[in-house]
């Protein structure tokens, strides 16, 4: 009966068994990384950031100038923040987080840094922060 069976068309169970094995394993235990890595919430070259829709903050072309790490500090503040946060922290924590980073001294990307900021806080947090308390930031 073995002598029937070809050893191409055995290697060949044994691949398909292989990759079926794998997928399974993967699909158990990083169906969340998955998921975030085909909907392009996740991207698998460090330093070049994905298109990312961060719980509210829609994702749109400007907000991939804006540093990821940056990105992720904000969102942090935001998510600790609620509607009767003292602002003198929230601005205190974003200071901080802005000074970080030395790469934003570009004007532009620190107007794409504002407005990130303004959409994560109305979004996650229910706070509407105005313009002038966001550009004082800037001054450290």
């Amino acid at each position: 009966m073995l002598s029937t069976v070809s050893w191409q068309a055995f290697f060949t169970l044994c691949g398909v068994t292989m990759a079926f094995y794998y997928l399974v394993v993967l699909g158990t235990f990083y169906r969340s990384e998955i998921m975030a890595l085909l909907q392009g919430k996740f991207s698998i070259i460090p330093g070049r950031p994905a298109k990312q829709k961060y719980a509210g903050v829609q994702s749109q072309a400007l907000y991939n100038t804006v540093p990821v790490p940056l990105q992720e500090e904000i969102l942090a503040i935001c998510r600790d923040a609620g509607p009767e946060s003292n602002r003198a922290e929230l601005f205190y924590a974003l200071g901080k987080a802005l000074q970080t980073h030395q790469v934003l001294s570009d004007p532009s990307l620190q107007e794409t840094v504002n407005s990130f900021i303004k959409d994560c806080f109305r979004e996650n947090a229910g706070i509407d922060l105005d313009d002038a308390a966001i550009g004082l930031l800037w001054r450290g």
